[in-house]
């Protein structure tokens, strides 16, 4: 059973939540319907400690879509989440598969970003709250990039101490 008031938006049998903070309130109406909830790839036992903004990517996928993936009887609807955390790790890798200097400034840097000033296909993702950037940057499928590009533009006083200029092919 699908939740009307989540707003999500149904394709192919999943239902993508848009705007996730507002959508994670719900989570007890949610575990009171059964639904499993899973984060990171873990089965959570208990969801309703979550913070909303540590949630990037939520994901329905109702019981009879649940039994045609996974070849199984689902008893409820599935709840799949990604934290940002997760998120943020995966598109890091993701990138630094493309660029080597993004790598080490990663390892040199113990994989925090917030010194990064990301720019894709031109357009500079600097007005973004963390957790939009985090959502944008994660969504962006690895069959689509073209290029990571990495300038160290370190300047005394200036906010950013790298550019990672990003390159897809359909102009994501």
């Amino acid at each position: 059973m699908i939740m009307p008031f989540l707003f999500f938006q149904i394709a192919m049998g999943f239902g993508q939540v848009s705007n996730t903070s507002k959508k994670v309130e719900n989570m007890d109406t949610l575990a009171k319907h059964g639904a499993l909830f899973v984060m990171d790839g873990v089965v959570l036992q208990k969801p309703y400690y979550l913070n909303p903004d540590s949630i990037v990517d939520l994901t329905i996928i109702t019981r009879n879509k649940a039994n045609e993936i996974f070849h199984s009887s689902a008893q409820n609807d599935i709840v799949v989440m990604i934290s940002s955390r997760r998120a943020i790790a995966d598109y890091q890798k993701k990138f630094s598969a493309f660029s080597e200097d993004y790598r080490k400034y990663l390892q040199t840097h113990k994989n925090d970003d917030k010194n990064i000033l990301y720019i894709l296909n031109g357009v500079t993702l600097d007005s973004k709250n963390k957790i939009e950037l985090t959502r944008e940057l994660y969504k962006i499928p690895l069959k689509a990039l073209k290029k990571v590009g990495y300038s160290n533009n370190f300047v005394e006083g200036m906010k950013y101490g790298a550019t990672i200029f990003i390159t897809t092919e359909n102009q994501h």
